[in-house]
This record gives structure tokens, C-alpha cells and sequence, in this order.
């Protein structure tokens, strides 16, 4: 084979993995609640950063955390559906395993939370003394 038939099978193969990525963001977020409410939270976020003019630091700051805790979500649902494709029968350590896997959501959720706090309560105490001045 010359390289650049090679190379366009990467690309294509390449592409088809960034297809399959897509549909997996999109499904999840059609199937998933808890995903709807994460990028509900996510959105919220987003519209206060702008309304506080975030640094691009505390931006960078709050982009991982949206990310983590979207991607956190996702590998949940996912864990959730392979346990209930390999062990449709209650066992505990099917239990065990959804249990974790939403621990770990419940974990990077209360980081994000104190990320949040931390960027935000600073410009909302700085926003509430300009109020009462």
C-alpha cells in the first residue's frame, strides 16, 4: 500500500471513531437523566461565568469542572448499563459496582461544587458591596 492510502484509512478510520464519540454524547444525553440535569447545572454555570466576567483562569477552573463531572456522569451510565447487560439477576457485587461508579459522580460533583464556591463567592460578595455602596 503507497502512505497515502494509508493515510486515508487512518483519517477515515479516525473519523468514524469521532462519529461514534458524537452518537455516544448525543444518546446519553437523550437517555439520561441525570446527564440532562448535569448539562441543565452546566448551563447555568456557563450564563453566571459570563455574567461575572471570569478570569481566564477561574474559566479554565470551571471548564474542567464541567467536563469532569459531565465525563463522571457518562462513565456512569455506562457502568450502569454494562452491570445490567452482565448481571441482570441482583447480586451484590452488581450493587457494588453502580454503587461506585455513582460515588464517584457524588465526588467530583461536591469538588465542583466547592470550585464553584470559591470562584463565585468571591464576585458575588465583590457584586453585593458594590450593591450597598
Amino acid at each position: 500500500m503507497t502512505r497515502k492510502l494509508i493515510q486515508m484509512r487512518s483519517n477515515s478510520s479516525f473519523l468514524k471513531s469521532v462519529a461514534i464519540a458524537i452518537r455516544g454524547v448525543v444518546e446519553s444525553c437523550r437517555n439520561e437523566r441525570n446527564l440532562k440535569i448535569q448539562w441543565a447545572i452546566a448551563t447555568s454555570v456557563i450564563i453566571a461565568g459570563s455574567l461575572f466576567h471570569l478570569s481566564a483562569i477561574e474559566w479554565a477552573c470551571i471548564t474542567l469542572c464541567i467536563g469532569s463531572v459531565l465525563t463522571a456522569e457518562t462513565m456512569n451510565s455506562a457502568i450502569e448499563s454494562m452491570v445490567n447487560l452482565l448481571s441482570p439477576e441482583i447480586r451484590e457485587e452488581a450493587r457494588q459496582a453502580k454503587d461506585y461508579a455513582a460515588g464517584s459522580v457524588l465526588l467530583i460533583s461536591i469538588t465542583a461544587v466547592a470550585v464553584g464556591a470559591i470562584i463565585f463567592g468571591s464576585h458575588l460578595f465583590e457584586w453585593l458591596r458594590i450593591q450597598e455602596q
